[in-house]
């Protein structure tokens, strides 16, 4: 099949694909998506050859893990974690692994809250282990509303123009100060790690904030690595964010990375492909 030839075609080439997207719950952006938008988002992990793919916000039903998991039929080990702390049986959002390589170990990263922003499995690739952690950092909280009543040329003419960009300013502050106690806990977490690891998914925050430099500290983003030209990976605010990450540590060398163009969710997915050189310590 047209997957087995990819999956053979990768493993001519050195190191193994990730692939980290937020799926926004699996809720297609488009209406003809509406059907099998799991299968469309599992067809592009295959057509990719990914190892390891990580999903932010997955939607965790009966109906959409047994979905995922007959599409993704070359990944068979998977670990999933809900959002809500307390609730870890309960169906809902949360985060989702799924791998090639077996799962030996799962947890997720004490951050003092009640929600779960960080998931981590250990893998066991050949002779090695590494971990992978799956992030999704504080939400901005900021609604289509904000946006449409802030980011656009109506607001010169907007009589209460100032209440709704200080009202935005406050919401953005706010998150904004949650999610860099989050990625301190994170950087102490990635700290410790036995293994190499490799950090991704939704952070929420640009490659100029106070959250992407103590997460890369010491990490490398794989952007910088090997992408390309400009990227963004939020399809919204006019397409010029990149909030969604992959990292890696020193340990790993980065190939190829790659952003496809792809409408399945609001976010993009973000792809790396990856080889572990060197054991953590070594």
């Amino acid at each position: 099949t047209e997957q087995q030839e990819n999956y053979e075609e990768q493993e001519d080439k050195e190191g193994f694909v990730v692939m980290s997207y937020n799926v926004v719950g699996f809720r297609p952006q488009q209406e003809e998506d509406r059907e099998d938008l799991i299968e469309k988002i599992a067809a592009l992990a295959e057509e990719k050859a990914a190892s390891v793919v990580c999903f932010q916000e997955f939607n965790n039903t009966q109906s959409n893990t047994d979905r995922m998991e007959t599409a993704l039929r070359n990944l068979r080990y998977s670990s999933f974690v809900n959002y809500d702390f307390g609730d870890q049986a309960a169906y809902g959002g949360g985060m989702a692994v799924y791998s090639a390589y077996p799962i030996i170990n799962s947890g997720v990263v004490d951050m003092g809250t009640q929600r779960v922003h960080s998931m981590w499995v250990d893998l066991k690739v050949d002779s090695d282990t590494i971990r992978v952690i799956s992030n999704h950092l504080q939400s901005t909280h900021v609604t289509k509303q904000d946006r449409d009543e802030t980011i656009t040329a109506k607001i010169i003419n907007d009589t209460t123009a100032s209440e709704k960009v200080m009202s935005l300013a406050h919401k953005l502050a706010e998150n904004y100060s949650l999610r860099a106690a989050q990625a301190k806990c994170l950087r102490e977490f990635i700290k410790e790690s036995p293994y190499e690891v490799i950090v991704c998914g939704d952070f929420n925050d640009t490659a100029g904030s106070y959250v992407y430099r103590k997460i890369a500290r010491r990490l490398k983003d794989t952007f910088t690595e090997q992408g390309v030209g400009y990227v963004y990976t939020f399809r919204d605010f006019m397409n010029l964010l990149r909030i969604d990450y992959i990292f890696v540590s020193d340990g790993f060398k980065v190939h190829e990375y790659e952003v496809p163009e792809v409408k399945y969710s609001d976010h993009l997915p973000v792809l790396s492909r990856v080889q572990l050189v060197d054991r953590r310590g070594d």
